[in-house]
């Protein structure tokens, strides 16, 4: 009895933009997730039983694999706590796995097309298998074994995740890609629909029950994940679109990896998040959801300004009159170019120019019922500050908006001294973190108790 373990991924930070909806044996390649083309090489390999080892999101996982009868194999998905080492991974197995002298790894990250010959009726390899990056399949405990070099299809980054599709989709080499053949370079799945028309040049591939607007233009170098809409007047080149991604009237780029509502330029490694349903959405989600999001929050200020005006200008009255001007501020908002890569745009507008935290606190509600800035959102981050949070806090932070209320709170930390890293961290965790209602409603009396602070009547930031 052969058996095969796939340990846990450690992806790198760059990868983990592409992970958040989903963990990395599910990360789609061409349509189809990772653990799918490693089952069939297990499958190949003669293997009776497959161990995958998973410490994000396992129940997923566990679902896409069920017992693992589609592939004539036995497989059991074994949850670990994260960042474990590879030898306490292995002492996490089932008893029936290490007592198993036949016992072989399979690197995390590995794609290695399945061998030849009838379906589960070869002999395990009697060399290990290595690339450019170290083992892709080695024999636990065997020392002496000759070594076989493979080529190197990693997926270590975003552009390697692009890079290896593409190289996919000019040869398959020895790999079945999903769909049929419809025209030389153009593979379309079932239930999928595509005009000819809306492909400049192949290869393209459009993935199960997918929808191309025939007034799209594809290629060269493009692959549509499964159950996604790519809209009128989309030109993409060298790109990937992972499952359930709507694009957008007039998004035009190169060598991007769209997912839901973030687009990852490979070329230079830049990650934006599109607020805007009509450019970029997560079908997952309903399309509205965001503008109803944001049309609540616009109510909110507008309910809280009345009440609140009132109070705030009794407290600026009794901390003496402040000389009040408007000023011209400048901002930023990420857009995309004509090219289709993500970039700052400035933005100019005005603000009362006073030093009294009040004024600029009523200021922030006044903003956010004219729609300028969310209710509830994150205080702004500075680039340099950005670059030295966790991965996973920084991308969070990229996904909620400004708002009033994070920007009372960034406010009350700085009034105590300048804020430092943890600091910093606290404040944006508030709202990085997964929103939910009774998250929301916290995070609102939190930032009314700073908005009316007694401490901030008399406070001034010159």
């Amino acid at each position: 009895m052969t058996t095969l373990v796939i340990p846990s991924a450690s992806p790198s930070p760059a990868m983990l933009p592409l992970l958040r909806r989903r963990p990395f044996p599910l990360l789609p390649l061409l349509g189809k997730p990772l653990v799918d083309y490693q089952l069939e090489l297990a499958s190949s390999l003669g293997a009776t039983r497959v161990a995958v080892l998973c410490d994000s999101r396992p129940e997923m996982v566990r679902a896409f694999v069920h017992t693992g009868q589609a592939w004539g194999l036995e497989v059991d998905v074994v949850a670990l706590p994260r960042d474990l080492e590879l030898a306490a991974q292995l002492e996490r197995l089932p008893a029936a796995f290490r007592d198993d002298d036949d016992l072989f790894l399979l690197a995390a990250d590995a794609l290695v097309p399945p061998l030849a010959g009838e379906r589960g009726r070869r002999e395990p390899p009697s060399e290990d298998w290595e690339d450019d990056q170290g083992w892709l399949l080695v024999r636990q405990g065997a020392t002496g074994r000759a070594k076989q070099s493979l080529p190197d299809r990693r997926l270590r980054d975003p552009r390697r995740f692009l890079e290896v599709q593409l190289a996919l989709l000019d040869d398959p080499a020895g790999f079945v890609l999903p769909g049929f053949e419809v025209a030389p370079g153009i593979r379309i799945s079932r239930g999928s629909r595509l005009s000819l028309a809306a492909v400049v040049a192949p290869p393209v591939l459009v993935g199960d029950h997918a929808r191309v607007s025939d007034r799209a233009e594809l290629g060269p170098g493009v692959a549509i994940g499964p159950r996604c809409l790519i809209d009128d007047e989309t030109a993409l080149s060298r790109c990937v679109v992972l499952p359930r991604t709507y694009v957008g009237r007039l998004l035009a780029g190169s060598e991007l990896v769209l997912d839901g509502p973030l687009i990852v330029n490979t070329a230079n490694g830049s990650v934006a998040a599109i607020d805007d349903e009509l450019l970029l959405a997560d079908l997952d989600k309903p399309l509205l959801g965001g503008r109803f999001r944001r049309l609540l929050h616009r109510l909110g200020a507008m309910v809280l300004t009345v009440p609140l005006s009132p109070l705030m200008l009794v407290a600026w009255l009794a901390a003496r009159r402040p000389r009040v001007l408007r000023r011209e501020v400048f901002g930023e908002r990420t857009r995309l170019s004509v090219a289709g890569a993500p970039e700052r745009q400035l933005t100019r507008g005005t603000e009362l120019n006073s030093s009294r935290l009040l004024l600029r606190r009523l200021g922030w509600l006044l903003d956010a019922a004219a729609g300028r800035i969310a209710l509830v959102g994150n205080p702004p981050l500075e680039p340099a500050r950005a670059a030295e949070l966790e991965p996973a806090l920084r991308h969070g932070w990229l996904e909620a908006p400004v708002g009033a209320f994070g920007l009372a709170q960034s406010e009350a930390l700085a009034a105590g001294g300048p804020l430092d890293r943890d600091q910093e961290a606290m404040s944006a965790a508030l709202y990085a973190a997964r929103r939910t209602t009774a998250g929301d409603l916290g995070l609102i009396w939190r930032g009314l108790a700073a908005f009316l602070s007694p401490k901030a009547w008399r406070a001034r930031q010159d």
